[in-house]
């Protein structure tokens, strides 16, 4: 069991990156921060924590650190950008920045092909397949085409989930685009040796005019000797039929006429070749870029279209530019997986979704306990005071004479100049976590028949007193069956102070979801030292997920002081928290772990 919150907050920290946890349904990255669906809860299903880990590979180590966002934005004020454009930007930007995040990260190329292996059984990514689409699906047959093409050619270890199907597409596109495809790919290759987010707007932007030119007649010939058959710009002189010529072809295939191809091992190599009607060389050679690899049998004879169905097909490009574009983006394809219902997975609560349904003004015994936290916590408010207050010294050398002590001079006691000194202030949070099931009404133990709810209660008062005098940063919450909040971070105490209201006990244990709420709230502290101080008086019904969230927790740093309140037999907690069998020794554990997170 996992928490996808968590476990994405740890991948986020490990790349120095923000989390935001909001209400959308596809993740996201600005280059500052990483935006993550609010609703993402506990899993118990191995492909979410496979599908978040590619996601926060793609978004975090790519676009967040590769991803020119200013070039990604104004493209659409600086070109005449069409749905068929931005889809063809996204696939070659996706090149870029996987190809730049795996040299960065090894373990990144091992996440990403993961995540194609599980997206690669899904209906919302890498198109359907090859044999239903038709001749008038030109701008989806495309789009799907290069995703696919260019993940398989280019990215490393994706090819064994792509390959087939990569494959089958090409031959689809040779028969739909004949050489247009094989132009298109050989531009869109070079998105995996790019360096920059405009270099492959550039190449987005190089395929636009390419098919443009195409759709009025005058697909470009590639230069001589230019590697890839990359399309430079039209030329004016080309007749619309694309006229007859005779070039010298470069690569694995040999031009024998219209629609036929022979391989090179069976024709030698490279030679000239005279065309029926279209020059021999158009479109030939192998990929260009990291990784690439050469398609087979892309000879200006290769596949059946002819001049008349390339500009044919080119207009119908033009004409579908600005339809419904498939989904090329992985993080959204990844985010529709994640939100698909077959998975398993258990909310996380919200610590804003309501409060606990029965709270009272405390007894009197709450209150008195309170007030025992601060007779109990000395060394911990000589700790508070020392690093919140400054101090002025008298010495040998400062910024200015003390004039009070100016006396010591005829003894010559020099020590009459005046320093101040800075505390290097407090720089911790607390997020307090108390059970108050229904066993809570139980006595602490036979030595204290003080009830567990009001020794948690006293704590909680007596703790916020303190840690709101010293401006420390804390909240705190109640748990039963979910954690509830009873005083957030960012809530004034005072207020809740002159209205104190506490829970009252009921329901069943489910600690592993207060603790990881408890985690959740923690990571989002921006202090240094962050402190779980988690009080619970037995067996949880939910030991899994407790595991996972003192697992996630340590992951991210985060301290947790687990105090056990009373005599119940607990094998679970044996070796990993503190028996409180009176009111005294909570109060001792819990002013001692506050006091070593502060000062430490």
């Amino acid at each position: 069991m996992r928490n996808l919150k968590i476990l994405a907050k740890i991948l986020a920290n490990s790349v120095h990156m923000d989390v935001a946890f909001e209400a959308v349904s596809t993740a996201s990255c600005d280059g500052k921060c990483i935006r993550i669906p609010q609703h993402w809860g506990l899993s118990n299903d191995p492909k979410d924590e496979i599908i978040v880990r590619g996601m926060m590979d793609h978004e975090a180590l790519g676009h967040g650190r590769f991803t020119d966002f200013k070039v990604w934005v104004q493209k659409f004020a600086d070109h005449k950008i069409t749905n068929l454009d931005a889809a063809i930007h996204n696939i070659l930007e996706d090149i870029f920045i996987e190809t730049m995040a795996m040299a960065s990260k090894p373990g990144t190329k091992n996440n990403l092909s993961e995540l194609v292996r599980v997206l690669v059984d899904t209906e919302d990514f890498f198109g359907p397949e090859p044999q239903h689409l038709q001749p008038e699906d030109g701008a989806t047959m495309l789009v799907n085409a290069l995703l696919i093409v260019c993940r398989s050619n280019l990215l490393p270890g994706q090819a064994q989930y792509l390959g087939s199907r990569a494959a089958a597409y090409e031959k689809l596109c040779q028969q739909a685009f004949g050489p247009l495809w094989t132009q298109i790919y050989a531009i869109a290759a070079k998105s995996a040796s790019a360096q920059s987010t405009q270099d492959t707007l550039e190449l987005t932007l190089q395929i636009k005019r390419l098919v443009e030119a195409a759709a009025v007649g005058k697909l470009p010939q590639p230069s001589d000797g230019e590697p890839n058959g990359e399309a430079g710009e039209p030329d004016s002189a080309q007749s619309e039929s694309q006229g007859t010529g005779k070039g010298k072809a470069k690569g694995k295939a040999k031009a024998k006429g219209k629609g036929e191809a022979e391989s090179a091992e069976e024709q030698g190599g490279d030679g000239d070749g005279a065309g029926d009607g279209q020059p021999e060389d158009q479109g030939k050679g192998k990929g260009k870029g990291k990784g690439s690899k050469p398609s087979k049998g892309r000879g200006a004879g290769a596949g059946c279209a002819d001049g008349e169905q390339i500009q044919s097909a080119a207009r119908k490009l033009l004409e579908q530019s600005n339809d419904e574009m498939p989904v090329v983006e992985i993080t959204e394809a990844a985010s529709q997986e994640m939100n698909d219902s077959k998975h398993t997975r258990k909310a996380v609560s919200d610590p804003t979704c309501g409060e606990w349904p029965t709270l009272l003004p405390p007894q009197p015994a709450t209150l008195a306990l309170a007030n025992r936290i601060a007779s109990r916590s000395e060394d911990i408010i000589d700790v508070l005071k020392t690093m919140t207050h400054a101090g002025r010294h008298v010495g040998l050398v400062g910024k200015r004479l003390s004039s009070r002590h100016l006396n010591r001079v005829p003894t010559c006691d020099l020590r009459v100049f005046t320093n101040k000194s800075h505390a290097r202030g407090i720089d911790t949070g607390v997020v307090l976590m108390c059970d108050f099931s229904t066993s809570m009404n139980d006595p602490i133990s036979r030595q204290d028949p003080t009830s567990r709810a009001t020794a948690a209660n006293g704590l909680y008062v007596g703790l916020a007193d303190l840690l709101d005098e010293y401006g420390v940063p804390f909240s705190a919450f109640a748990f039963n069956n979910s954690p509830k909040s009873i005083k957030l971070t960012d809530e004034d105490w005072s207020t809740n102070r002159r209205k104190l209201l506490v829970p009252y006990p009921c329901g069943g244990t489910s600690a592993g979801a207060a603790l990881y709420q408890a985690v959740a709230e923690a990571s989002q502290l921006t202090q240094q030292r962050r402190l779980v101080v988690l009080i619970t008086d037995g067996d949880t019904n939910d030991t899994g997920v407790l595991d996972a969230a003192y697992q996630d927790a340590a992951e991210l740093g985060i301290d947790v002081v687990t105090l056990l309140l009373g005599d119940a037999h607990s094998l679970y907690y044996e070796g990993k928290a503190e028996r409180c069998l009176t009111t005294s020794s909570l109060v001792d554990y819990t002013v001692k772990a506050v006091e070593a997170a502060i000062s430490d």
